[in-house]
């Protein structure tokens, strides 16, 4: 998995050149990612129960899908692929947002160009025991609550839900 190759880009996110994803987060290059949001008929949102097993924000909830851009893969592409890989679905998705997502947890800042689908399903879903241990719908006024109550939430996530009124479209 760190030695997939990724396109690093520049502010505009013109392609600049190339790098594993070891190299991308030892360098603290800029990159692509995506997260897919699946809502049901009834607006509710699915959060995913991100693995224990994971290295990075394992026992976190996130979003249905989500991951690295690989080199050479659009975005819709790549948000196609990781909803498959992660919860077992082929849908229809749309583009929400892109903008530019900013990791501060080191000392040197991290860009991410951010590209957020969103597409409508009821399940049933088939989850990747490596990434996913449950998922489940969601009203806003339910994460709302969970994020008040201070359930770990991975920080793309909270970034979504404070940037973009998902709700609302």
């Amino acid at each position: 998995m760190n030695d997939e190759l990724l396109d690093v880009i520049d502010l505009d996110d013109n392609v600049v050149g190339k790098a594993t994803r070891a190299q991308i987060y030892a360098e603290r290059l800029p990159h692509r990612i995506v997260h897919v949001l699946i809502f049901n008929n009834d607006g509710k949102i699915l959060l995913t129960k991100m693995s224990k097993n994971r290295k990075i924000f394992g026992g976190h909830f996130g979003t249905a899908a989500g991951g690295h851009v690989k080199s050479d893969e659009s975005y819709e592409d790549a948000a196609k692929r990781e909803l498959f890989e992660e919860i077992g679905i082929d849908t229809k998705i749309e583009m929400l947002d892109m903008n530019w997502y900013i990791d501060t947890r080191q000392d040197k800042p991290l860009h991410k160009s951010i590209a957020v689908f969103k597409a409508i399903h009821n399940g049933p879903f088939s989850l990747s025991p490596d990434e996913v241990d449950d998922v489940q719908f969601y009203a806003k006024d339910e994460v709302d609550q969970l994020r008040s109550a201070s359930h770990p939430f991975a920080p793309e996530l909270e970034y979504i839900l404070d940037s973009i009124n998902v709700f609302a479209k």
